[in-house]
């Protein structure tokens, strides 16, 4: 439905960017959801959502994450309070940087927004833990059958967390507006084509009328 909305109206961005979630969560289409993130950011390159989502595409699928983090920190300069930004870039930050007091603030700066958000309440409750456990990462300078156990444990840990991928943002009100939009788009199509048989089969009739 999206791409054939798209061929009528290629530049409605909300379109563009639930078409590019679709290719990525449902289809597995990574290539082509990325290609769509840049067209809806070459549309709107201050949109939080389309940024965060390209930072998602980044980080989970190429394994890049400083680009990752630069798509994170200009959808946070566009919108400080971007919720799924804040709480995908915490992640990334405590699961890669192990810096676990920059990753808290920007978890509880999600939660001061969203109160309740059981994905930042998930993602603090095992910086926590992990701080609780190790007090920071275990070093890979350790040395002896103990490190050995701590730093497989710390990693297993790691591993846990990690499988929570980043979440793609859709925001509800633009995917309803998508959603009509392309409806509507396909509806006017449907109608155009009916009339242009109609006309088409009006034709034919005066067209034998004459023959007679």
């Amino acid at each position: 439905m999206y791409e054939r909305a798209l061929k009528l109206q290629p530049q409605h961005v909300p379109a563009i960017c639930n078409y590019a979630a679709l290719m990525s969560q449902v289809a597995g289409q990574l290539e082509k959801a990325h290609t769509l993130y840049q067209r809806a950011a070459a549309l709107e390159p201050n949109d939080p959502n389309v940024l965060c989502n390209l930072g998602n595409l980044k980080r989970e699928h190429k394994d890049d994450l400083v680009g990752a983090e630069n798509f994170y920190k200009k959808a946070l300069a566009v919108d400080p309070g971007h919720i799924q930004t804040l709480m995908n870039y915490g992640h990334q930050i405590a699961l890669h940087s192990e810096d676990y007091d920059r990753a808290e603030h920007l978890l509880q700066q999600a939660l001061r927004i969203q109160p309740g958000n059981t994905d930042g309440e998930q993602g603090l409750e095992w910086i926590r833990n992990m701080r609780a456990t190790f007090g920071r990462s275990p070093t890979v300078e350790s040395s002896g059958p103990a490190a050995a156990r701590l730093r497989m444990e710390w990693e297993r840990r790691k591993s846990l967390k990690a499988t929570t991928s980043a979440v793609e943002y859709i925001d509800p009100k633009a995917e309803a507006e998508a959603d009509s939009m392309a409806k509507l788009l396909l509806e006017e199509e449907e109608n155009e084509d009916k009339e242009n048989k109609q006309n088409s089969r009006g034709g034919a009739k005066k067209s034998k009328k004459k023959k007679r």
